[in-house]
């Protein structure tokens, strides 16, 4: 098994995070508004590459 590096493990720390609130969306919408402009940037590049958004 491969070991994980330190963004996998804060990924899953996240995901883990998300998913003991009841209202996810709220969680993302709070961590949204919460990054800078570059953060925002980033999310919203990867966001296009995955190909999920409509």
């Amino acid at each position: 098994m491969p070991v994980k590096d330190g963004a996998e493990l804060t990924a899953d720390r996240m995901r883990a995070l998300l998913s003991e609130h009841a209202d996810r969306r709220q969680v993302l919408q709070r961590f949204v508004h919460g990054l800078d402009d570059d953060e925002a940037a980033a999310l919203r590049a990867l966001l296009d590459e995955d190909g999920r958004r409509p």
